[in-house]
């Protein structure tokens, strides 16, 4: 046990150091960040604007990668504070003699906020919306009168829109990153990968290689086509040509998963060379904005599948012909999620959320303790989708706090009685928005606690427009956190908890059924993009599912069960990959010998249909199938030793399934 827990130890330092590493483009953004929070400083402290802390944290949040996306986000929080502060106005203005029927209105919208923040694509506008609305309400308890509290929600307009315009502008002149540079870069990447694994002699580079994270990297290139097309006419009027070549390469990225550990075969080798002169004059062509020659060569020569499909891949682009891709229309979904009506998680999510929000109102409106305000805002900030995401936001939460209130409490005992000047104030400061900034460029599961690090220090340093001596903000705002995570973590834990492990096999299953639909036919295209990103997506369920509380199981049920899901995610992925390998050989297989496996194929489609029905709970197990060698009999050699692999996935993933029933029970 003492070795485990070293083990887990030694895990985290080691992730926790790779999430801290410089990666290409985060010193930029970095830079960008400091440079607008200074300049925010120093206007807020020269003109005394009030809620800096609030400018500070808008200026985080619309500092993105590159100057499309911050635009974008910058108009999208200047539409929610709008919003915001208009539905607060209103609603103070016809119920300001009713308390009540005030209290009962700001549900009602903060309801709705709460519901349409987790079934819309536009998330950060009624995310900022219900804080507001929520905040509201604490402010009308210690205004001494209506204008002073008009006043002041309107200085939160004013604040967060000077500080939208001056990130804008600073991102705008100052290291602009280019999205189209991006994508092209994004591209150029990740042909260069498909060159490298191509290589005989990178081995262990392709046995590492995993669909999932050829999943992520080509969800990010989708994105950044996105903002691309956004920000340049010429990308714009030529979207379908670029949409074309970026289908081009997730196929051929996603494909590379499949080659072989071993490139021996002479004529392999041959195809795998030719595949990367095509790749290299891809590459040179994104480069230079050209048109690109075709290479020709024989896309049937090599005995390998995976190598023979990149092969016609390639000569169906050169040709104009269309490959399918879903991944690009998933994108055009609707403004709310299909689901949005029908699925109850969504109205219960919201009343939970506006439960622990009411209960936090209460205890802070019964203490009459104004410097825990920040119990409310706690309560929608951890609001997430799943119990696992909130203990991450609860965790993140609490550790920005400390982090940045031991910072702040530093600062107000030894530094800022010596300062005596905004310069002096400014080198005490940006060093924490840096280092703050830094952390909020990492990756997900760290990078809140930079901005709630930053949030807390500011509001004990900066809530002033001069030295701040008291200690008592740190305590309050550290409180107030520690108080909003303990409501609401019980509230969503408690009131019907959203657990993930039933979504993660609704989703393997989902999954299934795409690879079934490719599966034994060769007019039918093999959509192992989407797979490949609905694989990433599981496994990023999957480590939510783990960190998910415990303590309302009995000791150790928790870890097992999440043990055998984590089997159950690797048993689906082998046999994704293996069905994925089968279509592969498939579609260079001739009509004679297809004919003389098709009942072979229509009992391993069976077999899958099974699994996926059993996942999503529709179906029994599917049977075990050791006689399957006599079907596969007349197959060709080839596709017969796959099937057989694919047939010995299904047995395998069956037994985990027995497995996975008897400890769920």
């Amino acid at each position: 046990m003492q070795i485990q827990a070293e083990h887990k130890h030694t895990g985290f330092l080691h992730r926790l150091a790779q999430d801290l590493m410089p990666y290409p483009g985060r010193a930029n953004q970095v830079l960008r960040t400091v440079l607008a929070c200074a300049i925010v400083i120093l206007i807020s402290q020269t003109l005394m604007v009030p809620w800096l802390a609030l400018s500070l944290v808008v200026v985080f949040f619309v500092t993105q990668t590159n100057v499309v996306v911050t635009r974008l986000t910058g108009a999208l929080f200047i539409l929610a504070a709008t919003l915001a502060i208009a539905l607060s106005l209103l609603i103070i203005m016809v119920t300001w003699n009713a308390p009540l029927l005030r209290i009962l209105s700001a549900c009602i919208v903060f309801f709705g906020s709460v519901f349409l923040m987790r079934t819309s694509k536009l998330e950060v506008i009624f995310f900022v919306v219900a804080i507001v609305v929520i905040y509201a309400q604490s402010l009308v308890d210690i205004a001494p009168n209506a204008e002073l509290l008009v006043r002041s929600i309107l200085w939160v307009w004013v604040a967060v829109s000077y500080a939208i315009a001056v990130t804008v502008i600073i991102n705008t002149l100052f290291l602009p990153i280019d999205p189209v540079k991006q994508f092209k870069h994004a591209m150029q990447g990740q042909l260069e990968a498909v060159i490298r694994l191509l290589e005989p002699a990178k081995t262990e580079e392709r046995l590492s290689d995993d669909p999932g994270k050829a999943g992520r990297e080509m969800q990010s290139l989708y994105k950044l086509l996105r903002f691309s097309v956004m920000s340049d006419q010429s990308i714009r009027d030529r979207e379908q040509e670029h949409l074309a070549l970026l289908s081009l390469i997730s196929e051929l990225r996603a494909i590379t998963c499949h080659l072989p550990a071993v490139i021996n075969h002479p004529a392999d080798r041959e195809l795998a060379r030719h595949l990367q002169q095509s790749c290299r004059l891809i590459s040179a062509s994104i480069a230079e904005n050209s048109a690109f020659p075709a290479i020709t060569f024989d896309k049937q020569a090599g005995e390998n599948a995976a190598l023979k499909n990149m092969a016609t891949t390639l000569h169906s682009y050169y040709e104009g012909s269309a490959i399918h891709n879903s991944t690009a229309e998933a994108g055009k979904a609707g403004f709310l999620v299909s689901d949005a009506f029908s699925n109850p998680r969504y109205p219960m999510f919201a009343l939970k959320t506006l439960l622990s929000a009411f209960l936090s109102y209460l205890l802070y409106a019964m203490t009459d303790w104004e410097g825990i305000h920040t119990i409310m805002l706690t309560c929608v900030i951890v609001a997430q989708p799943g119990l696992g995401n909130i203990q991450r936001k609860i965790a993140l939460r609490l550790i920005g706090a400390c982090i940045g209130g031991l910072i702040a409490l530093g600062s107000i005992v030894f530094i800022l009685p010596q300062l005596d000047s905004v310069f002096g104030l400014l080198m005490l400061t940006l060093p924490v928005m840096a280092v703050s900034s830094w952390i909020t460029t990492g990756p997900e599961r760290i990078s809140y606690a930079g901005i709630q690090m930053m949030f807390t220090f500011s509001l004990a340093v900066l809530g002033a427009f001069g030295p701040v001596y008291e200690l008592t903000e740190v305590r309050d705002r550290i409180i107030g956190i520690i108080a909003g995570i303990i409501i609401a973590g019980i509230t969503h834990l408690l009131i019907s908890p959203e657990r993930e492990s039933d979504l993660l096999l609704s989703k393997l299953s989902r999954l299934l059924n795409l690879a079934r639909e490719g599966f034994g036919r060769a007019d039918t295209p093999y959509r192992r993009t989407e797979i490949n990103s609905g694989m990433a997506e599981c496994e990023d369920i999957s480590s939510r599912v783990a960190l998910e509380p415990t303590w309302m199981r009995t000791e150790g049920a928790h870890d097992i069960i999440y043990h055998k899901q984590q089997m159950l995610l690797q048993g689906v992925k082998h046999v994704l990959i293996q069905t994925d390998r089968l279509s592969l050989i498939i579609r260079h297989m001739s009509k004679q010998h297809l004919s003389q496996s098709e009942a072979a194929l229509a009992l391993l489609e069976a077999r899958l249909k099974q699994t996926s029905n059993w996942l999503e709970g529709k179906s029994e197990r599917a049977p075990l199938l050791n006689s399957f060698n006599l079907l596969a009999a007349t197959m060709p050699e080839e596709l017969k030793i796959s099937a057989i692999e694919l047939n010995e996935s299904l047995n395998q993933l069956n037994q985990l399934s027995t497995d996975f029933d008897k400890v769920s029970s």
